[in-house]
């Protein structure tokens, strides 16, 4: 049985790779909230504390619920966070960004996209002789 949060195998020590990976699907699950109005992954150094604290609150949320071991507070910390992000998806909050940071979601031009395929392997050619 787990003694805590984040204690995978009850061994009393944290799992350092169960952890991180409820905070790569934090992560992913916060970038889908803001993909609509920032360049995904945020990197701008003044939006990183506040979406740091809505990342731990949903990687919590994640862990204590594969664990069963929800409480009224982990719910509310993690629904605080989801209504936040909503929030900013629709405008009606803001991230806290830098100067120099932006505000505009990233655009892709035909120029930033590259085509990379292994070399032909057959030809209608080929195909026509069968």
């Amino acid at each position: 049985s787990q003694s805590f949060i984040g204690d995978a195998d009850g061994d009393g020590a944290a799992d350092v790779s169960g952890i991180d990976k409820a905070l790569g699907s934090a992560s992913a699950e916060m970038d889908g909230w803001l993909a609509s109005r920032y360049p995904v992954p945020v990197i701008d150094p003044a939006a990183l504390p506040v979406l740091r604290v809505h990342a731990v609150a949903i990687a919590t949320y994640h862990l204590a619920r594969t664990a069963n071991m929800i409480t009224e507070e982990i719910k509310e910390r993690y629904k605080a966070s989801i209504d936040y992000l909503k929030s900013v998806a629709k405008g009606v909050a803001d991230l806290p960004v830098t100067k120099q940071g932006t505000a505009e979601p990233a655009t892709a031009t035909s120029s930033d996209v590259q085509m990379i395929a292994p070399e032909r392997q057959f030809s209608r050619s080929e195909f026509s002789e069968w």
